[in-house]
């Protein structure tokens, strides 16, 4: 059983080594995205392997979470890390799609005091995942409820 898990522990690392050139090419052009792709490549696989625990948090976010004002600053800081995480999904051994992107911006924010939402939707047999504040769309295109409408916000 311990050599079947090293073998498994092995093709991941093996994986990982893979896509690192393919991050580093897409991010070679702004250098200073490197450690955002890097925070986001770890932050997904952590995310992958507490997918469940973590959708069931964030829909108890404490109601005393006051929301912060989201000045030019901290705007662009979120859009950079929707950029990173975006990025490195694309390439992650481990495949993650948009609640893990998601929960690692959402989660983000709620470890700075910005009270985001997880919004869920579905349409045209498709379910989606984003992030909004204040009613705007953070991590995806704006019209993204028209296309899968919510079925739930937290």
């Amino acid at each position: 059983m311990n050599m079947i898990l090293n073998a498994i522990a092995s093709s991941q690392i093996i994986k990982v080594f893979l896509i690192f050139p393919q991050l580093l090419g897409k991010v070679i052009a702004k250098p200073k995205y490197i450690p955002l792709c890097l925070w986001a490549f770890k932050q997904l696989w952590w995310v992958d392997s507490r997918l469940k625990e973590m959708a069931l948090e964030a829909l108890k976010v404490p109601a005393d979470l006051q929301p912060a004002s989201l000045n030019s600053e901290i705007t662009r800081e979120i859009r950079q890390r929707a950029i990173a995480i975006a990025w490195t999904a694309k390439i992650h051994p481990l495949g993650p799609k948009c609640l893990h992107r998601s929960l690692v911006l959402h989660q983000w924010l709620q470890a700075r005091g910005i009270n985001a939402q997880l919004e869920i939707g579905w349409g045209e047999d498709m379910g989606h995942a984003w992030v909004t504040y204040n009613g705007k769309v953070l991590n995806d295109r704006a019209d993204i409820a028209k296309i899968t409408p919510r079925l739930m916000q937290v």
